[in-house]
């Protein structure tokens, strides 16, 4: 992860023998659909974090939690998520290869932070998680960078055990 005057930059790459996803359109709930790498990104001190998914074929899903005050309720989907409409130019590339796939991103803060030409010296919680699936009639095998205690269900969501970073 790094980053580049109002965008932060991540790339992974995920071993897997089996890619596998039924998602075709974007903002589908990628993680009911197959393999999903997400990225969790937000300002330190504010509620407010984005999430930003991606299936192993390119499509994406992007989230703002919580929603915006502005926010009209009928926008919202029946199962209580929010699609990030905001035309923020955050992008997502996949690039399967033999064993796996990688993602690379861009993540335009300006969705979060409007007044930020520059990320120095800001401070972030982020986190980066995956689901790792064969099919849908098993549950996922489930990863984060997060450490949570071994007492405690996984939850991607449990912000405080995300990692802090300060762009410098």
């Amino acid at each position: 992860m790094g980053w580049c005057g109002d965008r932060i930059l991540y790339y992974a790459e995920l071993t897997d023998a089996h890619l596998f996803t039924t998602a075709r359109q974007r903002n589908e709930r990628l993680w009911e659909m197959g393999d999903t790498f997400e990225f969790f990104a937000g300002i330190a001190g504010d509620s407010r974090y984005i999430e930003y998914h991606c299936a192993p074929n390119g499509v994406v899903m992007q989230l703002l939690l919580p929603p915006p005050l502005f926010f009209d309720e009928h926008e919202m989907a029946a199962d209580g998520f929010l699609p990030c409409t905001v035309d923020d130019e955050s992008t997502a590339r996949v690039l399967p290869f033999a064993g796996g796939w990688a993602v690379y991103g861009e993540f335009c803060v300006k969705v979060l932070n409007a007044t930020a030409d520059s990320l120095r010296g800001q401070e972030w919680d982020v986190s980066f998680s995956r689901y790792d699936c064969e099919n849908l009639d098993e549950e996922p095998m489930t990863t984060s960078s997060s450490q949570f205690p071994p007492d405690l269900k996984l939850s991607f969501h449990s912000r405080k055990y995300w990692s802090r970073v300060k762009f410098e």
